[in-house]
């Protein structure tokens, strides 16, 4: 059933994608990253580690990670546009040039009842992988932001390393 303020403003495709969000299996994300749950799904599956990362080399968060994500960094996670603006996108806030506190929210923020960062559980490379059959999380960073494309192999084998030695701050 159409909602009635959808009558003819909203174009059909649009009508749909707005009706999946009143969905219970869909997970949240803004738009481009959207990724639907899979039935039943509760969001414990695990994220992909990348095969050439073995944990034998711990990157350290300020000065290998926290760049990545900063505002100035590769992916510029910490712009304005994205998570650098409290609360920030999905009420994430990653602050520029502060890789103390955005450690500390990384590690506060949690999707259900499993961490964004801090371990083997945790679901941030969940949403930095590329695989198609990842259905935990918006995938990053977003296709039409202000950073275009995906995490490059060789970053997500820094994070995947940094996440196998436990995320440490």
């Amino acid at each position: 059933m159409r909602h009635p303020w959808l009558r003819r403003a909203v174009p059909l495709g649009l009508t749909l994608s707005l009706t999946a969000c009143l969905s219970d299996d869909v997970e949240f994300g803004l738009p481009g990253g959207l990724r639907a749950r899979r039935e039943g799904n509760t969001g414990n599956e695990a994220c992909p580690i990348d095969p050439a990362a073995d944990g034998s080399v711990c990157p350290d968060w300020t000065t290998d990670i926290y760049p990545l994500f900063d505002e100035t960094g590769t992916y510029g996670c910490a712009l304005q546009s994205c998570h650098g603006r409290a609360p920030g996108a999905s009420g994430l806030f990653i602050p520029p040039g502060d890789a103390a506190t955005a450690y500390a929210n990384m590690s506060m923020f949690e999707n259900a009842t499993r961490p964004y960062v801090g371990g083997a559980d945790s679901y941030i490379l969940c949403n930095l992988s590329p695989d198609p059959d990842v259905k935990i999380g918006s995938l990053m960073p977003l296709v039409g932001g202000p950073v275009q494309g995906l995490v490059s192999g060789d970053d997500l084998v820094a994070l995947s390393n940094w996440v196998l030695c436990g995320s440490p701050p």
